[in-house]
């Protein structure tokens, strides 16, 4: 891990200091190495209600250092943004369930939310996983995305969000929705091979 790696979201001095590409971009293993520690640093800097909507904090971090069935990728910019951001959940025999998928503030609306997404679906294609599930907000404009990706609403839970968990204040609906890859492959390990498709082996 370099000393780009463990920077924040735009470098030193809270900017881009290289120009963006896309090919920079690199997932890890948030459960290996010194990713925790950077995991947690990095959420101790974030905007407190960014932190508090996502329920993103020590105790997710500890999640991520106990990790069993879950697991924690972080999308990381070595040219000057450190980790960006991460994606995580559960993965029961050949299904995964998404329960974490955040990106900084300072990196939004430049298509790697996107990117982060595919790829995931690319590496679920790739590792025998056969269903993805998550649950969204219902006004969360991240809904939109999911359905361009070929998730489908499979379902509705009312006024699940309290408005202490929205961002307006106002109870919000759970929308389920879920991403069917069409086909599995008999791997042992299918998360240690989501894992690997994500991270090209490297952790």
């Amino acid at each position: 891990m370099d000393d780009e790696a463990l920077k924040g979201p735009g470098g030193e001095e809270g900017r881009m200091v290289a120009p963006f590409s896309f090919s920079s971009l690199r997932f890890v293993n948030l459960a290996s190495g010194l990713w925790p520690e950077v995991l947690s640093r990095f959420f101790s800097a974030l905007p407190q209600a960014d932190a508090r909507l996502n329920a993103l904090g020590e105790s997710l971090v500890d999640e991520v250092r106990q990790s069993t069935l879950s697991f924690h990728a972080g999308i990381v910019y070595p040219a000057g943004g450190g980790l960006l951001g991460l994606l995580g959940g559960y993965l029961v025999l050949d299904e995964v369930e998404i329960h974490t998928f955040f990106l900084h503030p300072d990196w939004r609306k430049k298509g790697i939310g996107s990117f982060m997404m595919k790829s995931f679906l690319s590496g679920c294609h790739s590792s025998g996983v056969s269903e993805v599930h998550l649950e969204v907000r219902s006004k969360n404009p991240a809904r939109e995305l999911y359905s361009r990706l070929g998730f489908r609403e499979s379902g509705i839970r009312k006024g699940y969000y309290g408005p202490q968990w929205s961002p307006d204040g106002q109870s919000d609906d759970a929308i389920l929705m879920v991403y069917t890859t069409g086909k599995t492959v008999d791997l042992p390990n299918p998360g240690e091979s989501l894992m690997a498709c994500l991270t090209g082996g490297s952790g």
